[in-house]
């Protein structure tokens, strides 16, 4: 998949089979399914009536967590504060807490993590009595759930997407405690539905959700080098059992997995002062290279840019340096000094694709390689 081009155009092609096929796939079940795909590193994604409200059922338990530990991170309450156990929070279903004397008491984390891990419904119903469940879904909405409402238990798969992006991006902020909610993610089932199709060294941070006539599998695949997101939701009002689901569940899983397997290092994210910056073009690795886009990478380290319409010629200045590149042209030239570049800048549809480390490094910016998130570390 990596080629001496920018792979853009070829992951698109990649993106446009796998659709087809994940379309075809779902056309011949009985179940109708609802899905959100996004590879995180190139931001190409495919919605097949992933913007259609499903039922939830118990994955709605991931994003009232992700509430909680918002609002603690932002001082609002603490993880500490403890929640008794009333007859009201009682409800049928398996629960970990149900069998537990009234009068009980457990703390917000404790309830977050029966409610995420062990799918408690009492946990849940404790968390929306605690917290108000129109304050929760308010915020869910601020964060892109569209279908969050109160009262109501649906939700889209493109929902989850902007659920679990923004949990990726409270990562990046808070990794101590975002950290804990995605381990418990990944203990949420590794081996079941969507997941069931994936080698054990690839692992899935998701939650499900299973009703009568609803099952949904959404989470993060940790796809080494390439993570992605996989949200499918689903409506089994037609004829159809509970296992026949659960296999549709994992047939698309593998489907996904398979088509996206060889893109795995064929993108990177790039991140400043330790937050990921917003791409026109996604960073690709040509040739041992990062390759972003000349506007992207300007931005981000915080310096002018200028292009010669005709020559193609661009220059960048930062503090007081400048660096002049030309597409086609192995060579930077910084500040009257030319340097022999390993990878010449590109032109791709309009942009100029320059290397990063050296353009970035030129301009007086530290770049480091995390080699484990596949990802460039900028300090500006």
């Amino acid at each position: 998949m990596v080629s001496s081009e920018y792979p853009l155009p070829a992951a698109r092609a990649v993106m446009a089979d796998l659709r087809r096929a994940l379309d075809q796939y779902r056309s011949t079940r009985k179940a109708r399914y609802g899905i959100y795909l996004e590879d995180l590193h190139s931001g190409l994604f495919i919605d097949l009536d992933g913007q259609e409200p499903y039922t939830a059922a118990g994955a709605m338990t991931f994003p009232v967590a992700l509430y909680v530990f918002a609002q603690a991170s932002a001082g609002r309450l603490s993880l500490e504060t403890q929640a008794e156990y009333l007859p009201e929070d009682r409800t049928g279903g398996s629960s970990v807490i149900q069998g537990a004397p009234f009068g009980s008491k457990y703390t917000l984390k404790q309830l977050c993590y029966h409610a995420v891990v062990d799918s408690d419904p009492v946990a849940w119903r404790m968390l929306y009595r605690l917290l108000g469940e129109p304050s929760v879904k308010e915020w869910l909405r601020s964060i892109g759930g569209r279908h969050a409402t109160a009262g109501t238990n649906q939700a889209s798969p493109a929902d989850f997407a902007a659920y679990y992006k923004f949990l990726l991006e409270f990562a990046e902020r808070q990794p101590g405690l975002a950290g804990l909610l995605l381990e418990w993610l990944k203990k949420s089932g590794h081996a079941g539905w969507a997941a069931r199709s994936l080698p054990r060294a690839v692992t899935m941070a998701h939650k499900t959700g299973l009703w009568p006539t609803a099952l949904t599998d959404a989470g993060i695949v940790f796809l080494p080098r390439e993570p992605y997101l996989l949200c499918i939701m689903s409506d089994l009002s037609r004829e159809i059992s509970l296992g026949q689901a659960v296999d549709d569940l994992a047939r698309l899983g593998a489907i996904a997995f398979q088509a996206l397997r060889p893109m795995a290092g064929t993108f990177a994210a790039v991140c400043r002062n330790g937050r990921r910056i917003t791409t026109a073009l996604p960073p690709a690795l040509v040739g041992g290279q990062i390759m972003i886009g000349l506007e992207d990478l300007a931005e981000a380290l915080g310096a002018q840019v200028q292009t010669d319409p005709c020559t193609q010629a661009a220059a960048l200045t930062r503090d007081g340096r400048t660096v002049a590149l030309t597409p086609d042209q192995p060579v930077l030239h910084v500040c009257g000094e030319c340097r022999t570049l390993v990878r010449a800048p590109l032109r791709f549809d309009g942009h100029i694709i320059a290397p990063l480390r050296p353009v970035a490094e030129a301009l007086g910016v530290r770049v480091d390689w995390d080699p484990e998130r596949y990802r460039a570390l900028l300090t500006v």
